[in-house]
């Protein structure tokens, strides 16, 4: 978990997004009473009509002109325009969430307020949206709809306590002092590619950006890489250790780039049939 607490507030931010576009009345209880995962999911059932349909029932919702500003959103939070996306936030989003809410979304289910922001494996509220900034697209100003959005969302703050009692959910600094080799799926929504860049921005941060290669993988699952991709990591990490031979990567903070058609093309090995974006060009492979 690369990013540490910023993986929950990405669940958070997924939630918050929903209740901010169709006006719900979203709230994030410290103490969530006994009953509060029922009132929880019936706010929920009532804004999924106003996003879309068939979302967690195992077949790939449709989107109403709402919800696509919804996954709008959520593809700057998960990592920012990149190719793939659209497919894969359907895939995620067709996909139930666990027991007791299986009657909703995946990503509903593990929305942070649900335990009042500890995850049930730290103390006190880990989740914070205070600073973030919502947009649609890769554009830094702001339009009118998303100053709305910004406007409407709920916005939640990090409890003291939990920011010195992590030991449930470790710090990751960045400062690994020894080589790194990373790979991530680029449509992965469940440990979304921006943790992959939370931690590609703390390494630089520490002075430590020579010593971290990530590569991007064009699939949707959770770690879904194929034995090729991941015996090429291996070696090349071995060697990078053995040699001082620092091995490729993708530009990973490169918006520009993350946005090509072609991204992750040079280090995927393998098809993957709901990886659904433009074929990678011949040239492209490593």
């Amino acid at each position: 978990m690369l990013g540490d607490t910023r993986l929950f507030d990405f669940f958070l931010d997924v939630n918050a997004i929903a209740a901010a576009l169709t006006h719900a009345p979203l709230t994030f209880p410290l103490t969530p009473a006994a009953d509060y995962p029922q009132q929880y999911a019936q706010l929920v059932l009532q804004e999924l009509p106003l996003l879309g349909n068939s979302f967690g029932a195992g077949t790939l919702p449709t989107l109403t002109p709402l919800g696509q500003e919804w996954a709008a959103a959520v593809e700057q939070r998960s990592g920012g325009t990149r190719p793939g996306f659209d497919d894969a936030f359907r895939i995620w989003t067709s996909q139930p969430s666990l027991p007791p809410l299986s009657n909703l979304p995946f990503h509903f289910g593990i929305y942070p307020g649900l335990t009042g922001g500890t995850i049930n494996i730290a103390a006190g509220n880990v989740t914070s949206n205070r600073a973030t900034l919502y947009q649609l697209d890769s554009d830094p100003r702001l339009s009118l709809a998303e100053l709305a959005l910004n406007r409407a969302v709920l916005r939640v703050s990090a409890t003291d306590r939990a920011s010195r009692d992590l030991s449930g959910i470790p710090a990751v600094h960045g400062d690994p002092g020894i080589p790194v080799l990373s790979m991530h799926d680029i449509g992965d929504l469940f440990v979304p590619f921006s943790m992959e860049q939370v931690y590609a921005q703390r390494v630089q941060q520490h002075g430590q950006g020579y010593l971290f290669v990530s590569r991007a993988i064009r699939g949707v699952g959770h770690c879904d890489f194929t034995q090729a991709e991941l015996q090429s990591g291996f070696n090349d990490l071995v060697r990078w250790v053995r040699t001082g031979h620092r091995p490729a990567g993708d530009p990973i903070l490169d918006p520009r780039q993350v946005a090509e058609p072609s991204f992750g093309c040079r280090f995927t090995e393998g098809v993957r049939p709901e990886f659904v974006a433009p074929a990678c060009p011949k040239s492209a492979s490593a």
